[in-house]
């Protein structure tokens, strides 16, 4: 494993870090000024959406993993083709799992460091708590 797969490993590892301790500012810095977040059911979205939808989650519990099954390094360009597996904790005591396949494009910047520029995460609702639950009225303000 060269040194740039070593860094995109080491930025999935603290974006997860990160999400788990509802860090918004630190997963900003893994993020392109430019990122364009591509998502299930909804329109592409930009960095300042993402914050947005971000600080709304940060009473939400998440746990989960992202399993690396290829990355590739072109230049100053890569990309990586991972399984996402998320389970969200609302504070309402509603949870939510998702899994699946997400494909991410990831930039180096002049300082060396690899930003995630595009992401392509189409993941469906697996299981909300309890057969045949509605979303929480947490979960609902939390993806408006």
């Amino acid at each position: 494993m060269n040194k740039d797969e070593q860094a995109i490993r080491a930025l999935v590892d603290r974006w997860w870090a990160a999400s788990r301790e509802n860090d918004v500012d630190a997963t900003l810095t893994m993020v392109a000024d430019d990122v364009l977040f591509t998502v299930n059911g909804t329109e592409p979205f930009s960095r300042d959406v993402f914050e947005k939808q971000a600080l709304k989650m940060k009473d939400v519990r998440m746990e989960g993993n992202t399993r690396v099954l290829e990355i590739e390094v072109l230049g100053d360009r890569a990309w990586m083709r991972a399984y996402l597996t998320v389970r969200m904790e609302f504070p309402d005591g509603n949870s939510m799992e998702r899994e699946g396949y997400l494909l991410t494009i990831l930039r180096r910047e002049q300082d060396g460091r690899w930003v995630i520029f595009r992401e392509a995460n189409m993941l469906p609702a697996m299981d909300l708590k309890g057969a045949g639950a509605k979303r929480s009225e947490s979960h609902e303000r939390c993806i408006a």
